[in-house]
């Protein structure tokens, strides 16, 4: 799940099973990897990175900073081997 709107514009969590079904605002966007290319964990780190979040910053707009899904779709997220993502 990503914010994107207020001072948490840009913020991922990893959700787990227990909130299936919940309610999500939509000033939140629900990201769904693909699990054969990219884990859910290693998303959400990549994502909070100093790397990506640059990248949020720069599509970030508005007095109140906010992300649209459109401009969140051009963010270029790295994806290292399976391997190399269960070890960060």
């Amino acid at each position: 799940m990503i914010n994107l709107i207020n001072t948490h514009s840009g913020e991922a969590v990893v959700v787990d099973e227990q909130l299936a079904g919940c309610y999500v605002s939509s000033k939140v966007v629900l990201l769904r990897p693909n699990s054969d290319l990219l884990s859910a964990e290693y998303l959400s780190i990549a994502i909070n990175s100093a790397y990506v979040k640059a990248q949020l910053g720069d599509r970030t707009l508005g007095l109140i900073p906010a992300l649209s899904v459109n401009r969140l779709r051009t963010v270029q997220i790295p994806v290292p081997p399976a391997e190399v993502q269960r070890g960060i």
